[in-house]
């Protein structure tokens, strides 16, 4: 079984570094070093786990899952032409690369979906 890294410990990672909590330089090269898709050290990934009070890594079956109901809600949306056209397409091919959403983008999903 592979583990990936679940695409909300950006957005947690951000919020760490947004309310100062924990040390600010070793957040954001946390944040680089994973947004490169390289592995961290040992005690930087136990840094993190701890503060995010989490495992980093989760089954790849758990996020392909999540991602199968994302893109079928914002297919949905598309058909029913609810929201912006090319910003939904451009989370939707995110989502279906394996690539994190921007804080923003999860927000207006979100937002379109409730």
């Amino acid at each position: 079984m592979e583990y990936v890294i679940d695409e909300t410990v950006f957005e947690k990672i951000q919020n760490l570094m947004d309310s100062g909590s924990g040390d600010l330089g070793r957040l954001r090269f946390i944040m680089m070093t994973l947004r490169k898709g390289k592995p961290l050290y040992h005690s930087d990934q136990k840094f993190l786990e701890e503060k995010l009070n989490s495992p980093l890594y989760v089954e790849e079956e758990k996020i392909i899952e999540k991602q199968t109901t994302e893109t079928q809600q914002i297919n949905k949306l598309l058909s029913l032409g609810i929201g912006d056209t090319g910003r939904l397409q451009s989370i939707l091919e995110r989502i279906q690369n394996n690539k994190p959403l921007y804080i923003s983008d999860r927000k207006y999903l979100k937002t379109k979906l409730d």
